[in-house]
């Protein structure tokens, strides 16, 4: 008849929100031996923390693992040349943290 029609299912779906880890701070800027990033996980988990170069290139990887709340996580970094890196984290549940600049001198 011309008329259109329209079938349309609400569906609720119960659970929780999406695992994300946040990075909030790299410190210190400029680094010489340890830099240290704080993130912040809304619950416990497994992953690794890296270092990268300027290109994306990964230099350092150390396993981590963080609780609920906020986390420091450290990184030796006094093996590398003078530049800029990259800090980031990235866990078994929730993704990873974008990556946090800092500089090495």
């Amino acid at each position: 008849d011309g008329n259109e029609s329209f079938i349309q299912n609400i569906l609720r779906i119960a659970g929780q929100l999406p695992f994300q880890i946040k990075a909030y701070k790299t410190y210190p800027n400029p680094a010489s031996n340890v830099i240290n990033t704080i993130v912040y996980a809304p619950y416990n988990t497994k992953g690794i923390y890296q270092i990268m170069d300027s290109y994306g290139k990964i230099l350092i990887t150390i396993p981590i693992t963080v609780i609920a709340g906020d986390n420091i996580l450290q990184a030796d970094v006094s093996k590398l040349g003078r530049g800029m890196y990259y800090a980031k984290v990235i866990c078994n549940i929730g993704g990873e943290t974008n990556a946090k600049a800092f500089i090495k001198q």
